[in-house]
Order: C-alpha cells, then structure tokens, then sequence
C-alpha cells in the first residue's frame, strides 16, 4: 500500500552516533612538505597590511578550502596552515594567479618545531649555507601563519624572479605581510600573524589539529 504523505516525510528517528556521522567533515588533504626556503621577522611599519585590520575565521579544521586553485601539492600545504588565516592564503593566491596571470606554488607552509632546528643548523653545525636566522618557535611557520612562494611553470619548473612588489599589493588587500618589508628581507616571505608576536604564540595551548601539526589556539578562536 503506498504511503501518505505524513508517512513519507515524517521525522525518522537517529541516533547520536549517526548524527556526528551526517555532519562530520570531511579529513585533511594528505600532507607533503616541500623543501623550505628563508624565514622572515616581524614586519616593520612600512608594511602595508601591518596597519590593515586582521578580520579572521573560526579556527575550525576544514571549514575553509581554496576557492579555485588546480596545484596539487599547493592546495596540501595550504591545509596544514592556520584555520584563521588560511582562507585568505588561499584568496590571495587565486587573486594573483587571476589578476596577474601567476600561478604561485607554496614551497614551505607549516614547519614542525624538529623541522625548524634542521633549518636553523644549516651553515651553524652542520653543512651548507645558512637559511635562516629563526630558532626553533621563533618562525611563524611553526605556528601555520606563513609561506614560502615561487612560480610554478607550465612545464613544471619554477621561478624565484617575479613581479614582488605587484603580489605584495594583493597580499596587503589579505592582510599578508611581504617579507621583504621586514628587518631581514625575504622576499618570497609572506605571513599573517594577525598581531601575535611568536614570543606570544609560544604562550597558547595548542588546538585540536592533524598528526604532527600542532597550532595555537588564538583568542577568541575554539
């Protein structure tokens, strides 16, 4: 015997389980780092965006993905950054690679504190040249707030030797600090640290987050 119309669309029940099932979002991107380029230190008041205000986003895993970016492993790294700024990450790559024609590779996003002593021993203890003058917890890598670009090529190369000063006007309308405004310029540097000094990110517990990336729980940001 078919069946009402009451039948058909009243409530069903479900049980709690199966309801955290329904609205569970999806995993991460798997992860792969690449490899790291310099880090850069607090933007000087030059910056453009230092002034900007830093509108942010609930610090939640997932809630935020790249609007139209085809890399790969560009769209991986920018899940390991921070929920707060990651969509905006993700908008300022879309508006260059829209407005400039470039489409930007992110080489280094976040970089675990082991990471950061590796990086940091180059040149000092073991061999090769220096790569940056950030201890381990002094680069905002570690905390999911920066990037290393480069352009990737059609062919699957890259190029360092880009228009900065025109993708670090679109960075600014981010909020994304240039590196090449701070004390030690690096210029394919870019982060958002929405006001917190590394010293002050050291201070916040950390939020629930994928294996082996750990980032700070900001104020206001569950």
């Amino acid at each position: 015997m078919p069946q009402s119309f009451d039948e058909l669309f009243a409530p069903k029940a479900m049980s709690l389980d199966e309801l955290f099932a329904a609205i569970r979002p999806p995993p991460l991107l798997p992860v792969r780092y690449g490899p790291s380029d310099d880090d850069a230190y607090a933007p000087t008041s030059s910056s453009p965006a230092a002034n900007m205000p830093q509108a942010t986003l609930p610090a939640t895993p997932n809630l935020v993905v790249p609007r139209g970016y085809t890399d790969d492993r560009t769209n991986e790294r920018l899940q390991t950054l921070h929920p707060a700024v990651r969509q905006d990450f993700a908008n300022f790559l879309d508006d260059v690679n829209n407005q400039l024609g470039i489409k930007l590779r992110i080489t280094d996003g976040f970089r675990s504190n082991a990471d950061q002593a590796t990086e940091y021993a180059k040149g000092r203890t073991t061999p090769g040249p220096s790569t940056t003058g950030a201890r381990p917890g002094e680069s905002y890598h570690q905390y999911g707030m920066a990037t290393d670009l480069t352009q990737l090529l059609p062919n699957g190369g890259v190029n360092y030797n880009l228009p900065w000063p025109q993708i670090a006007e679109i960075a600014a309308a981010h909020g994304i600090d240039w590196g090449a405004w701070f004390h030690k310029p690096d210029r394919d540097h870019f982060e958002k640290s929405l006001g917190h000094s590394t010293q002050e990110l050291r201070t916040f517990p950390s939020m629930a987050s994928p294996p082996d990336i750990v980032w700070p729980e900001l104020p206001g940001h569950p």
